[in-house]
Order: structure tokens, then sequence, then C-alpha cells
């Protein structure tokens, strides 16, 4: 059994110490929060309460095995590294860090590490790579069923309410810290190097902003992508607009957030849905997460006085992202896996991310170095 310990008891917590519970392979053994609300907290997840990183280490007859890190954005690296250093093997919440440098760091660190003790392991909890429909996703791009990729187009549009943003929060309202690219995008970012490798361009132009002062956190941009395989792509985000076009609408994959049928209320595949995605392959193109692709197959010819060909895929989505992330992070810790996104993957995305904003400021297209 893998004693596991939740760092951090905000919005984030609840969902991983259920995976913990859940896993017949992992035992929750205690929640760290330094706020009043911790006991609490812990009490919901019969589990035992800590105020710091350093009282839970202490406690020699309850260390953890490994630990799932989801505290503030900023302190990212250095709660990992406090316990990576105690030979705890260590998931942190995206990103990494809130800066590349402190990333690479975190990531240096870390490989030191492995290569002296052999054992200890940093993952980065990108945990839409777990998704279901994006593992499908992933099996038909793979499969070579588009033909060669061609172009990217999309969308990561919500809207946010003020609560949001209210304290213990109110770092999400920092550019430093907080902003829709390092809270939302980097996990668009990280799926889109996923489905079709590294990034190399950036382009960025910003939203209108909506919200006042105290807010200074990038609310928003419509980008445009160059990958190193010639893939291409446009990519639109923003958190302060009514809309179905984003992950979490579309996938039903946050509980808070309601779900809008992947195929529009009539069930056809060829009505309107809340797709995110639009891969276009020299074969057929791809919509997700209603997993239609279009094509001319079985048609007289490949042209566009034919009709399209409509295919639908099913996706069972039974299982949660976050219950699959545990059982792979698991895996990982026994040597049975390695990690689907490791300590460098996560820094790739906050390099891109960081591109972005970089773009966003000085309105010039940025070129990243793979």
């Amino acid at each position: 059994m893998i004693k596991v310990a939740i760092i951090g008891g905000g919005l984030i917590a609840p969902r991983h110490a259920q995976a913990v519970i859940s896993n017949p392979s992992t035992e929750l053994i205690a929640l760290v929060e330094p706020s009043s609300t911790g006991p609490e907290t812990a009490a919901r997840f019969n589990t035992r309460h800590y105020y710091s990183v350093s009282a839970l280490l202490a406690d020699e007859q309850h260390k953890p095995d490994a630990a799932i890190v989801c505290t503030p954005n900023h302190t990212h690296v250095a709660v990992s590294q406090e316990l990576l250093a105690a030979g705890v093997h260590v998931l942190v919440e995206k990103p990494i860090s809130n800066d590349i440098d402190s990333g690479r760091t975190l990531v240096q660190y870390a490989q030191q590490l492995e290569n002296k003790k052999g054992h200890v392991k940093l993952l980065v909890g990108h945990h839409r790579r777990f998704n279901p429909y994006l593992v499908k996703t992933k099996q038909i791009v793979d499969s070579g069923s588009l033909g060669r990729i061609i172009a990217i187009n999309g969308l990561w549009t919500i809207f946010k309410p003020p609560e949001y943003f209210d304290p213990p929060t109110e770092w999400r309202r920092s550019k430093e810290s907080g902003g829709v690219i390092l809270i939302n995008l980097v996990h668009d970012i990280d799926l889109l190097h996923y489905l079709f490798g590294p990034i190399v361009r950036i382009h960025a132009e910003r939203v209108a902003k909506q919200r006042q002062p105290p807010h200074d956190a990038d609310e928003g941009a419509a980008l445009t992508l160059r990958f190193v395989s010639g893939v291409v792509g446009t990519f639109l985000v923003c958190d302060a607009t009514p809309s179905p076009y984003n992950f979490e609408t579309g996938t039903g994959e946050n509980l808070a957030i309601p779900k809008i049928p992947t195929n529009g209320p009539d069930h056809n595949p060829s009505s309107p849905s809340a797709s995110f995605y639009h891969i276009f392959g020299s074969d057929a193109s791809l919509s997700v997460p209603n997993m239609t692709r279009w094509s001319y197959d079985g048609r007289q010819s490949k042209s566009w006085t034919q009709p399209l060909t409509v295919e639908k895929f099913d996706v069972d989505d039974s299982a949660t992202p976050y219950d699959l992330q545990l059982a792979h992070f698991v895996d990982v810790i026994r040597g049975n896996a390695e990690p689907s996104c490791s300590g460098v993957a996560g820094l790739q995305a906050l390099i891109v991310c960081d591109a972005i904003r970089k773009a966003l400021e000085s309105g010039e297209t940025v070129n990243i170095d793979i």
C-alpha cells in the first residue's frame, strides 16, 4: 500500500483525495493545509492534518511515500523540493511553477536526486492527458487516419465569476502567479504538445480587459502557433465571456461546470456542439469532443463537390482523469511505467506560456528554442 499525502486544501484537493481513497493501492494518510480550514477538510476525508510539510515529514510514524502538491502556483517549487529531498515521490499540480527559472531548478533537482537515489519521481499533474476524450483523440491522430496533420484550431472560452478571485485565492488576480494563461491555457499547451509535438513560434493579440483593478492578470488572447512538425494553428483563450467552447463544458470533466451534449440537442453527429478542438489532416478532419471524423472516404473522388462522409467514435468516459492519473502515478512509483507528463514536459508547457506572455507584452512574434 502506497501512503499518500495531499499538500494544500483548496479547490482541487478534494478531487485528489477522493482519487487516493478510491484506489486500492493507495492510502490517504495526511492533508497539509496551513489555514484554519485545514482540520475540517482533513476530517471530511478521515485523515490526519498537519499545518506544514515540515511537520508532516517530522512525524516518522506517518511519513508518506508519495505526495500530491496542489498549493498556489508560486509555491509549487519550494514545496516539491522539500518533499523530494525527503525521498517522497511528487505529483505536482500544473503549472510546474509560475516562472521558468524556478521550474527549471525543480526539474534539475529532481533529476539529480533520481540519479543518486534511483527511485524518487517527479510528475506534473496535467491530468487531461488521461481524459478519455483525449486518449481517443491521440489514438486517432497516431493511427494516421487523418493523414498528415496540417492545422489545429482550438478554443478555451468561459466566464469566471467574481468569487473565483476572492481570498484565499486572490493570487489568481495577479499577473505574476495567476491569469488564464498560467491557470488554464497551460493545460491546452500541454495537450497540443502531447498530440502534435513542440510549439516553436507564437504570435499573440490580447483580448480587451473586462475586469477592474486590483485585477492585473491576463484575461485572454488570440494566438497563432507553429509546431516543429510544420503543423500550424490558431487558439482563442478567454475567461471573461459566457461560452460553451471549453474543455470542461465539452467533456463534463469538472462536475461543477455543466456539460453540453457533445452532439448537440438532437444527438446528430452533424449538428453543432461544444467542440473545442478541430484537427485538420490531409485525408480527414476531426472535431473534439464530439469525436466526429469528416472525410471523402467511399466517395467517387476526394473533392468539395462530393458529400462528406461522417464517422462518429464512441468514448467511454466512465473513468475520471484524476483516478487514471493516480493509477499512472502508482505505476511510475512501482517502476512499471515512465511518467506520461515528466518534469521536463511540464517545464516545456510553462516555457510556451511564458513566450505567450512575452508576445503579449512586446507585440512581436516569439520564437521558442526547443
